[in-house]
């Protein structure tokens, strides 16, 4: 019923859309499969799920899952839509779950989505703050997009380094990376921040010298830092 949602001819639709309205206990009962008439190309299907889904569900038919369904798609409005659900119902005890999916996902506006929360779910724990190893790597990698999330996400690693030598370690494995590959996205930021783990754990290695003599051949050393 889902994908005749989809269909090109609108009497097809509207007779999937009828399904839907008649048939509420079984949407409810197979939620997730439900869920497939968001994934299509005709705006006047989006927008009944939309309605659909706003009049019919509450915060109990709502689970983790099918909010981050709804995020994972392609399509921006119904990504929007997914967004302000998690809003809406948002559980606190699922509040690493949203977080670590969705910061799997490619999308720009989700990627900014998940700096929101990084600080409430993430802060002083290791263990997800090395989770989201890729997330931040994607986001530090882009070149010239993402701004806002890229300085959520720089602020909130030079305050987790800080607050103990393990994560300042994580930290530096991430910015040294950047620090040595062929196109650095924000040069000064990085150096910035490799300082600023340096003083803080001079005991841990740091690829400032590297550093400098990429920048400025035929000098292997760098300032010692004070």
């Amino acid at each position: 019923m889902g994908r005749l949602a989809g269909n090109a001819i609108l009497s097809v639709r509207q007779w999937a859309w009828r399904g839907y309205e008649q048939q509420l206990d079984r949407i409810k009962s197979h939620a997730r499969d439900a869920m497939v008439i968001f994934d299509t190309q005709w705006l006047d299907t989006r927008q009944f799920a939309m309605r659909y889904f706003d009049e019919q569900f509450t915060e109990y038919d709502w689970t983790p899952e099918l909010l981050i369904d709804i995020c994972d798609s392609t399509l921006d409005d119904v990504q929007d839509y997914g967004r302000q659900l998690i809003m809406g119902f948002f559980d606190e005890q699922d509040g690493v779950n949203y977080l670590l999916k969705q910061s799997q996902h490619p999308s720009n506006k989700v990627q900014l989505f998940v700096s929101q929360f990084l600080q409430q779910y993430t802060s002083d724990n290791i263990e997800h703050l090395q989770s989201l190893y890729l997330y931040f790597m994607t986001i530090l990698s882009k070149v010239n997009q993402v701004r806002v999330t890229k300085i959520r996400v720089t602020e909130f690693l030079r305050v987790e380094a800080l607050k103990s030598q393990q994560a300042a370690q994580f930290v530096l494995d991430i910015f040294s990376h950047q620090s040595v590959t062929s196109a650095i996205v924000d040069e000064s930021a990085c150096i910035d921040m490799l300082l600023h783990i340096a003083r803080i754990y001079p005991e841990l290695n740091s690829p400032l010298t590297l550093l400098a003599a990429r920048r400025h051949p035929g000098k292997s050393e760098m300032r010692q830092i004070g």
